[in-house]
């Protein structure tokens, strides 16, 4: 927890109901965010953004408009933005409607870990006081330093094989044996992965695993 920080008010709202409630769960880990509200279509995300505020909103970037007169309209005008989109590199289709309108202004590729969304959303809190209008507006989008990662939450290929395992109930000494490396990289493997999805036992690493659609049971 950041001591002596208020929580960062967020609403969240991606296309599909399993990824907003598993990227909500992952935030409300952490003691300096806060999730308000969550949508997972575009009328309920437009309602939402109509009929809310917050500090931060993580958005779908196939729920926003190609229109700046409609993100104007909205509370977003008021809110830091993060951005989600299917690739790491920057897509100014999606963004450039936000550039202009919004304080501050943040993209994450879906392919990058849960700890670069949280870093997003910490990153446009911080810039998110509101500046000028009009010609006196100063554009607050800055770049973010986060890394891409080629996998989800950014698991090996080694980890998402003992993660498979661990889901259909092997014990640590039979994933030894079946992948034929030491018991020592068996719970190195283990520790990382429950440090990664942000877990405390075997239970809750097999239900993110699963609801995160990292394994097929």
């Amino acid at each position: 927890m950041h001591s002596g920080a208020k929580s960062i008010r967020t609403l969240v709202a991606i296309r599909f109901r399993l990824m907003t409630d598993l990227l909500a769960y992952f935030l409300s880990k952490h003691d300096d965010i806060d999730v308000v509200a969550q949508a997972s279509d575009s009328t309920a995300a437009w309602a939402l953004l109509s009929d809310r505020t917050a500090d931060v909103a993580v958005l779908d970037g196939m729920l926003l408009p190609a229109s700046r007169e409609r993100v104007a309209r909205s509370n977003l005008v008021s809110m830091g933005v993060v951005v989600m989109t299917m690739n790491c590199g920057k897509s100014p289709e999606i963004t450039t409607p936000l550039e202009q309108t919004v304080p501050t202004l943040a993209q994450v590729g879906m392919c990058q870990t849960a700890d670069s969304i949280v870093e997003a959303i910490r990153f446009v809190a911080r810039g998110g006081s509101r500046v000028g209008d009009g010609a006196n507006r100063k554009r607050a989008t800055r770049p973010c330093p986060f890394h891409s990662a080629p996998r989800p939450f950014g698991l090996t290929v080694s980890e998402l094989r003992v993660l498979k395992l661990l889901v259909e109930g092997n014990s640590n000494g039979a994933i030894s044996e079946t992948l034929e490396v030491r018991l020592r990289t068996v719970e190195s493997h283990r520790y990382r992965l429950m440090k990664k999805l942000e877990v405390r036992n075997a239970a809750e690493l097999a239900v993110v695993a699963v609801r995160a659609g990292l394994v097929d049971v």
